[in-house]
């Protein structure tokens, strides 16, 4: 008898396989109360680790290395977080930030150049002092302008490593299912085979050949008529045979 249950987990909440393992069991041994006759253990090595699932006190005893599952079912999906997480980075408060940066540097550099003239004009060290504030102060704001940049890029960045592999495991598993396909349409179009090639043998078993029979029957009636004609010419009945 198969036993079906079904197991919702949140896989976000496991970092590690030990984790992972640890959970299924868990979810299974509930499913199954009171103890589950499945045991799940690790194999492999590190980085290249894989679940087993064997059974315990059952009559199909054994390490079974495929779990049957009919379907997963992601309450969110990767790529959607790391659709929101690039939202996030750029939303309106980041904007907002890079654009008072820019202003600032506007400032800066007017400024720098009100002290500039100030200090051409005057002279003397208090000029001299607005004139470093205003340098330092230009320098500062070209500072913080290429940090948050950086930052914008870095996320930017982030979000396109990431978007190309989720095309790639999207181009993976297109692969996997074309592949998948192509094999059906084979079993497909060799089953049609094998129908054409059964219905033939079947009609060279069953079917009759209408001139065929038409020519044996004739035969055979021809055949059958000289056998009474013969018949009746060897045996002549007499006035006694009718006597009798």
């Amino acid at each position: 008898m198969v036993r079906q249950k079904t197991i919702t987990m949140e896989m976000d909440r496991y970092d590690t396989v030990n984790e992972l393992l640890t959970g299924i069991q868990g979810a299974i041994d509930s499913a199954f109360p009171p103890v589950s006759d499945i045991v799940v253990s690790k194999i492999g090595e590190v980085g290249q680790e894989a679940l087993v699932f064997s059974t315990v006190n059952s009559p199909d005893d054994g390490s079974v290395r495929e779990l049957d599952i009919r379907a997963v079912r992601s309450s969110k999906s990767q790529m959607i977080e790391d659709f929101d997480n690039l939202i996030a980075a750029i939303d309106a408060d980041n904007i907002y930030e890079r654009q008072a940066a820019e202003k600032a540097i506007v400032t800066a550099e007017e400024e720098l150049a009100e002290a500039k003239q100030v200090l051409d004009y005057s002279g003397g060290p208090v000029a001299e002092a607005a004139y470093a504030v205003a340098v330092q102060n230009l320098a500062d704001a070209k500072a913080k302008s290429v940090e948050l940049n950086e930052k914008y890029t870095t996320e930017i960045d982030s979000f396109i490593t990431n978007f190309q592999g989720h095309l790639d495991n999207i181009n993976t598993i297109r692969s996997d299912i074309g592949g998948k396909t192509n094999r059906m349409e084979l079993v497909l179009n060799r089953i049609g085979d094998d129908n054409i090639n059964y219905s033939k043998l079947l009609s060279n078993a069953e079917d009759a050949d209408m001139s065929e029979i038409i020519m044996k029957l004739k035969n055979a009636e021809n055949v059958y008529q000289a056998s009474l004609s013969t018949g009746a010419r060897v045996i002549q009945p007499s006035l006694v045979d009718f006597l009798r």
